[in-house]
């Protein structure tokens, strides 16, 4: 394992196509990363990973392996879902209480400005899944 990985243990709970279905149980190991606040991939107890292995056939259901994930693609994971959204709400808000009086109608155009990036997200995120990529290898 690379330094610039994170890394957790999980369990296959199905095995469908090309896609691995792998349960992470949080381990101590998200202690040592710098994102793990912000972070929403590993943050409860339990969670369902698709992941996308043409070796598929290998693995078998109630198998223990490791799932890994670029720590650069956690940073742009927290870009994508804090950053982002909090830099549009306070320019709509800086820009719009300049040329608008009422402080209630620039609230609901920061407000607004949040709602249609989320639902730009959600239009591209079978574009975005493509970049957020996990691997899994054998536990050893």
């Amino acid at each position: 394992m690379s330094a610039s990985q994170e890394t957790h243990e999980g369990e296959i709970v199905g095995i469908e196509n090309d896609y691995v279905h792998v349960k992470i149980l949080l381990k101590e190991a998200c202690q040592n990363c710098d994102s793990k606040k912000a972070c929403m991939v590993f943050t409860s107890r339990e969670r369902i990973i698709d992941i996308k292995s043409e070796q598929s056939q290998l693995f078998e259901i109630g198998e223990k392996v490791n799932v890994h994930m670029a720590t650069a693609v956690g940073m742009k994971a927290v870009l994508y879902a804090y950053v982002l959204p909090v830099i549009f709400l306070l320019t709509s808000i800086l820009l719009g209480s300049r040329y608008i009086q009422k402080e209630i109608i620039v609230i609901a155009i920061g407000l607004g400005i949040l709602v249609l990036y989320y639902i730009l997200l959600y239009f591209l995120k079978s574009k975005i899944n493509r970049t957020f990529t996990f691997t899994i290898t054998k536990k050893t």
